[in-house]
């Protein structure tokens, strides 16, 4: 029966209260456990009861034991404090096992070998080591991969082709057992050629057979090699003429700069001065000489008429229309490298003009390289004449003829 106190108690004592507590010492846990319980009789016993129990091998530390679930002698056991658990690896033949413990319960994971993957716990009880390397694969190894039904398996009917020519017309695919071939067959002036080596497979594009001046065959739809004659090739050649001036029977100034030229021409110094208005003055373009106009022959008309008993001189220049100072001179009798005659006038005095005329030709004159190269495609034409040093009137006329043979 339970005793009723009204106050608390005052234990003045250092060891428990209850005796059957202990602690009961011993060099291990299990040896120290059976002194408890001897110690405490069933007929003590509660279920509840504690317990300390001391490892002396391990120190001092008091490990708490309890009846747990009943008074016999497997009901003590070891109070759960939270635990301590461990991680370990247990070891074996072709698996092992991954183990969490707390030294009462366990909790563990298997692995086991696969498909060329190995499992091997035998480094150290603390280590796990998965295989992965692929093993027991046929030769080459790099053609083998794993099938989706986990097995290692090669890939079938990979065979090395080679491109191979096989002289003198044949480009052939093959694996060494089978082949396919693609026959190249010549055409005309278009050779195949495949002996130089069992690597190189050579097209001869070149065009052979053909008559002279070959850069003028091309190859027709018809696959002949033909002479190609442009229409103007077999045209006679360019002939055209201009009207530079004409003679004129009033005393008035050209309509040009200012004062204007008047066809009473006084000697206006050493040089040849511009007879022709530039309003009046012809158009030369490069596209009317139909590419000829590498060499071309100039035929100049003049005729004249003067009261003095001069011999005219003359230069019919070509100038750029965009800039009077850019030219090119295509004949006169005041050409230094290639003069021509000037127009001599008969008989004239002061007030009674006697007439003159000349006539000259250049052949062969590069009008494209000496004016449409430097200057542009289209240029004008212009006379200037010069009285030879003495006063004196004089009219003048002037046609100009481009041709080719």
């Amino acid at each position: 029966m339970a005793i009723t106190l009204s106050d608390n108690l005052n234990v003045a004592t250092n060891a428990p209260v209850d005796v059957k507590y202990g602690p009961y010492s011993n060099t291990s846990i299990l040896l120290a456990l059976a002194d408890a319980i001897a110690a405490v009789p069933a007929g003590i016993r509660y279920q509840g009861l504690t317990v300390g129990l001391v490892d002396t091998s391990a120190g001092t530390e008091v490990v708490e034991y309890w009846f747990k679930d009943g008074i016999a002698d497997i009901d003590l056991v070891e109070k759960e404090t939270g635990g301590s658990y461990e991680l370990l690896v247990v070891p074996g033949v072709g698996s092992a096992k991954l183990r969490l413990t707390d030294g009462s319960y366990n909790s563990d994971i298997f692995f086991t070998n696969g498909t060329f993957i190995d499992i091997d716990a035998s480094v150290s009880p603390d280590e796990l080591l998965f295989d992965l390397s692929a093993t027991g694969l046929g030769s080459p190894t790099e053609q083998y991969f794993l099938r989706g039904d986990n097995t290692w398996a090669q890939i079938p009917d990979a065979p090395v082709y080679e491109l191979l020519v096989r002289a003198p017309d044949t480009l052939r695919l093959t694996d060494g057992a089978s082949f396919s071939d693609v026959k190249f067959v010549s055409g005309t002036f278009i050779d195949i050629e495949g002996a130089e080596s069992p690597d190189q497979f050579t097209f001869d594009l070149s065009a052979t057979g053909l008559g002279s001046s070959p850069e003028q065959y091309f190859l027709r739809g018809d696959n002949t090699w033909a002479k190609a004659v442009p229409s103007w090739v077999e045209d006679p050649g360019i002939n055209m003429s201009f009207n530079v001036c004409q003679p004129i029977s009033t005393s008035t100034n050209w309509p040009d700069n200012s004062p204007g030229i008047n066809w009473y021409f006084q000697a206006g110094g050493p040089l040849a001065q511009k007879w022709t208005p530039t309003a009046n003055n012809p158009r030369v373009r490069r596209k009317d000489f139909l590419g000829t106009e590498n060499s071309v022959d100039i035929t100049t008309h003049l005729t004249a008429m003067s009261d003095n008993f001069n011999n005219i001189q003359w230069v019919l220049k070509l100038v750029d229309p965009t800039n009077p100072l850019s030219f090119t001179d295509l004949a006169g009798s005041l050409l230094p490298s290639s003069p021509a005659a000037p127009i001599i006038t008969i008989g004239g005095s002061y007030g009674s003009f006697g007439p003159g005329w000349t006539e000259n030709t250049v052949f062969g004159f590069d009008i494209g390289l000496d004016f449409f190269d430097l200057y542009g495609d289209e240029g004008q034409l212009e006379l200037h004449i010069y009285n030879n040093g003495t006063n004196g009137s004089i009219i003048t006329g002037c046609t100009v003829q481009f041709s080719t043979p």
